[in-house]
């Protein structure tokens, strides 16, 4: 109890407003003031209602204290406490600890009448009375002393009840406070771990604009190369497409002979690289002696113009034939620089494309550790809802071990004060008022288990046994997902052995090629570049694989979760049943008592008291476990909450692993066009490699003519010159 006024110096009373301060405990050893509450009791009444009021000077601006005050006056002077009976006025209680409630004046009806005494003076009494009065009261003053020591220790014994409750209080607030800090550390670490996101988030959106604006570069660029591609067929015909139909079916009835013969050839490959380094020697020789007989010719042609006037007009068909010559080598040329080019850029293609693919193997391995994070996440908020469950369960069976040692207590008191009760009063009318009071608090307690039975509606019960069903029929979809996926990615890998063998036949081929003298280091590089995208492929596949097995692992611990959640449920119930069951049986038991004490006559005062006090009890278990269906009503609602949150994520997973297929059917498509690329520059290459060959047979053809035309000039010389001896002889 607080105290609702105080006395000035003048000697009035005057109300005041309570203050109190809010500690919190850690470990038994520091204290720490979190905030004050101010009260004002002048506005409080008898009615007790639930109100709340703010803690100022906390951390939490927006905590609040909700608290039920009732005010109680002291009537009739039958207990006083210390404070009133120092004062000089009588008949106002100062609601001090240990003081007795109960009705002495209305509310309103506050008037204070100055006198010496707490207590009213009893009449005096006349010096010249008879002995008889004189012995009975002295009677009466000794029964009247064997009920107030009666009546004190019954009081001592509800107080030490009150303190008792008083203790069990504490230590719920203590546990209370606890949580609260708990719950406010880990708001405050979920503050700073959304700061610490933020800017993560800002980069990661400016990455995905700028992956975006490089895309949408990629697709000008991609449709470029089309329209460039699309041009460059038509410039050939449909008859040429046709032989080169033909010629590719030849060379690949050749490539399986030569997968035969390829053994054989390795052998005679290092003579014939002997025989090659002899040739290269020889024709370094015959370019030096073709440069050797220039240098003739162009002294022979000076003597020739200088000596011989007719030998100018057979030396013009010469001149003529090597004009021709020069403009089909410079055209030859020509032709060799476009290819060149046009192999530059298709190199330049090639690195775009690597590109392309590292960043979005880095984007890749983004997703997956953000993946990670979140399901290291869930692990660790499904550990600590665990721990809160098992907090919980112990929480309510301490509840419940205490309910039932108050129960214990209340019915020992309830059989002395019984006892006691009878042998003292036998009044019929206020027995008959107490009638009525004991079945109207029968008809509004059991209205308020009415109430208590329809708060706890099957229905709920039915909605979370819909909500688990309907995750189980998620599970099985997602299954059912994952099979579809399992199937597409057979089908890829069948695919993907298609393609290999294929690139292995073009791989055989292009080392074929390199084996003639005009191979070109491209392809090479091409091949390089093949293995590469096929063993980032297949590190695809691989991590892609990972990331399954553990999709997989986490849907079955969910379900382990599931079924753990569904056995709590069923236990939870099965302890709300057994509750409801414990209270009918109460209720029939009261009843019982009710009807008994009906019929036997009892006493006013004390029965009124012992009743108030077993109602006050019977309430107090009410509201015990009015709060504990709150608090599970509250816990179910927020594992629905989180059951959400959960799915929410599970489809945000779900997102990213479709993103993360259609990136990699990205990559395959761009991968199988680079194979395109690959088999038309191979046969583009075919077609030059027989260009060169026809060439290199025209240069043989010219060089064999030049050395018949030195052959020719050698032997005019020897005429010239066996000319010029016999003019010097005539």
């Amino acid at each position: 109890m607080i105290n609702t006024m105080y006395q000035e110096k003048s000697g009035s009373y005057v109300k005041k407003t309570a203050e109190l301060t809010i500690q919190a405990h850690i470990d038994k050893k520091g204290k720490k003031k979190l905030g004050k509450v101010k009260i004002d009791l002048a506005t409080i009444g008898e009615s007790g209602v639930h109100q709340f009021y703010p803690v100022i000077d906390c951390i939490d601006k927006k905590a609040n204290i909700s608290a039920s005050i009732k005010f109680t006056p002291i009537g009739e002077g039958t207990i006083v406490d210390a404070i009133s009976e120092v004062s000089e006025h009588s008949g106002v209680s100062m609601g001090t600890n240990g003081d007795y409630s109960g009705p002495l004046f209305h509310e309103d009806s506050f008037e204070i009448e100055p006198s010496k005494s707490p207590l009213p003076k009893p009449p005096k009494t006349s010096r010249f009375r008879r002995p008889r009065e004189k012995s009975q009261e002295l009677s009466v003053s000794f029964d009247n002393i064997a009920l107030i020591k009666i009546l004190q220790k019954e009081n001592n014994q509800i107080k030490a009840e009150k303190e008792e409750v008083k203790f069990q209080l504490e230590l719920v607030s203590k546990k209370a406070a606890e949580e609260r800090n708990k719950y406010c550390e880990y708001v405050s670490t979920l503050e700073k771990e959304l700061d610490e996101l933020k800017p993560n988030n800002s980069k990661l959106q400016s990455k995905c604009e700028r992956f975006r604006e490089k895309n949408k570069e990629l697709k000008s660029r991609i449709d470029e190369i089309s329209t460039e591609i699309e041009e460059y067929k038509a410039r050939y015909n449909h008859a040429e497409k046709k032989k080169l139909k033909d010629e590719i079916k030849t060379l690949k009835i050749q490539m399986k002979e030569a997968v035969n013969e390829k053994n054989k050839a390795l052998t005679h490959a290092e003579e014939v690289l002997d025989e090659k380094k002899k040739i290269e020697v020889y024709v370094s020789s015959l370019k030096e002696m073709n440069s050797k007989l220039i240098k003739d010719l162009d002294n022979t042609r000076d003597e020739l113009i200088n000596n011989c006037e007719q030998n100018l007009e057979q030396s013009a068909p010469q001149a003529n034939f090597k004009k021709k010559t020069q403009e089909s080598i410079n055209v030859l040329k020509r032709e060799l620089k476009e290819a060149q080019e046009e192999n530059d850029q298709l190199r330049e293609q090639q690195t775009e494309l690597i590109t392309q693919l590292q960043q979005s193997k880095i984007a890749h391995g983004n997703a997956e550790d953000m993946l990670k994070d979140q399901i290291r996440r869930l692990d660790n908020e499904l550990c600590d809802k665990k721990e809160e469950i098992i907090e919980l369960n112990f929480r309510l069976e301490e509840e419940i071990l205490n309910a039932r040692k108050f129960e214990r207590k209340t019915i020992t008191t309830k059989e002395e004060t019984e006892e006691k009760v009878t042998k003292l009063n036998q009044n019929l009318k206020e027995l008959s008022s107490e009638k009525e009071l004991l079945e109207a608090n029968y008809l509004s307690f059991q209205r308020k288990l009415d109430m208590n039975r329809t708060a706890i509606d099957p229905s709920n019960i039915a909605k979370l046994e819909g909500t688990i069903a309907s995750n189980h029929k998620e599970i099985n979809k997602l299954n059912g997902y994952i099979k579809e996926k399992d199937k597409i990615i057979n089908e890829l890998r069948t695919a993907k052995e298609r393609l290999e063998n294929e690139n292995s036949l073009l791989n055989e081929h292009l080392n074929s090629v390199k084996v003639s003298e005009f191979s070109d280091p491209a392809v090479s590089v091409l091949n390089d570049q093949i293995d590469y995208l096929e063993k980032k492929i297949s590190e695809m596949e691989s991590s892609y694989d990972e990331e399954r097995s553990e999709l997989l692992n986490q849907i079955s611990i969910l379900e382990k979760e599931l079924e753990i959640l569904e056995e709590n449920k069923k236990e939870v119930i099965l302890s709300f049943e057994k509750k409801i069951n414990d209270l009918n049986v109460e209720n029939k038991l009261i009843s019982e008592k009710v009807s008994e004490k009906v019929s036997e006559p009892r006493t006013s005062t004390s029965q009124k008291f012992v009743n108030s006090m077993n109602e006050e009890n019977y309430k107090q278990k009410i509201d015990l476990l009015n709060i504990q269906i709150l608090e599970s009503k509250n816990y179910a609602n927020k594992l629905n909450d989180e059951l959400k949150i959960n799915e929410q994520k599970y489809m945000e997973s779900k997102l990213l692993m479709s993103k993360k297929d259609l990136e990699k059917e990205n990559l395959q498509i761009k991968y199988r066009e680079a194979q395109e690329q690959l088999r038309e520059y191979s046969a583009q290459y075919t077609i030059l490699e027989v260009e060169l060959y026809k060439i290199n047979e025209r240069f043989g053809q010219s060089l064999n003519r030049n050395i018949e035309l030195e052959n020719e000039i050698q032997d005019i010389k020897e005429q010239v010159y066996s000319l010029l001896g016999q003019k010097k002889r005539e």
